[in-house]
């Protein structure tokens, strides 16, 4: 059985801080933010993957969607930006 610290700790290069990795799991959330620019894509993997290592190892995950980030980057219009957030029903 994987141990929840190596899980966290999988497929990563560098860890910054890595003494405070126990103290924390206990605070138990991670949140992750996407921008609303366009149907989920191979690109996202990588922290999907990584957020599901995270939730094996028992911390909550928390999806934001980030509207405000998609209009300010300018990757569409209001219109637009509320269109993929009615899409979005996996999350």
């Amino acid at each position: 059985m994987v141990e929840k610290i190596d899980l966290i700790k999988r497929n990563t290069v560098e860890i910054i801080g890595e003494d405070k990795i126990k103290e924390y799991m206990k605070k138990g959330v991670v949140y992750c933010g996407y921008e609303c620019s366009g149907e989920i894509h191979l690109g996202h993997l990588v922290t999907i993957l990584k957020l599901l290592d995270l939730q094996k190892a028992g911390i909550k995950i928390k999806i934001l969607l980030a509207d405000y980030h998609t209009w300010l980057n300018q990757k569409g219009d209001w219109d637009f930006v509320n269109k993929q957030l009615k899409k979005s029903t996996f999350f």
